[in-house]
């Protein structure tokens, strides 16, 4: 644990946050019961896409297209949880000040509790380039 982290715990030992509802608003990721929707792109290449609508009672339906190459595919929900994972080690790190996250993979599997095997370091290498891919 680092030493900013243990200052912010106090006496009680909870550590304050906030939440972050534009996960929850705004889906980055297709669920395991989605029908995934294939494509083809202007330049002929195969794409993956899902539409999302979302309710405004104030500004009316917007609507969310998520796209990716079909060779990489959609980010899924394991892949939310490796974004939440960063999202975590930066703010370690340096409490969001930094637009980059610089990071151990065996850093991300302590807070996504992985073991720290081969398959997982084959998994963060998917999620990562499926979250790249969108």
């Amino acid at each position: 644990m680092t030493a900013a982290r243990k200052q912010r715990q106090g006496k009680t030992g909870l550590v304050t946050g906030k939440d972050e509802l534009n996960l929850a608003d705004w889906p980055i990721s297709v669920s395991t019961h989605q029908q995934v929707l294939r494509s083809t792109s202007s330049d002929g290449k195969k794409i993956d896409y899902i539409e999302y609508i979302v309710p405004r009672p104030k500004a009316g339906d917007q609507k969310i297209k998520l796209m990716a190459p079909s060779i990489v595919g959609l980010p899924t929900p394991l892949d939310e949880d490796v974004v939440i994972a960063l999202m975590q080690i930066s703010k370690e790190q340096d409490g969001f000040t930094s637009p980059h996250v610089h990071f151990d993979p065996t850093a991300a599997f302590e807070v996504l509790r992985w073991s720290r095997c081969g398959k997982s370091f084959d998994r963060l290498e998917e999620s990562l380039l499926r979250l790249t891919a969108v």
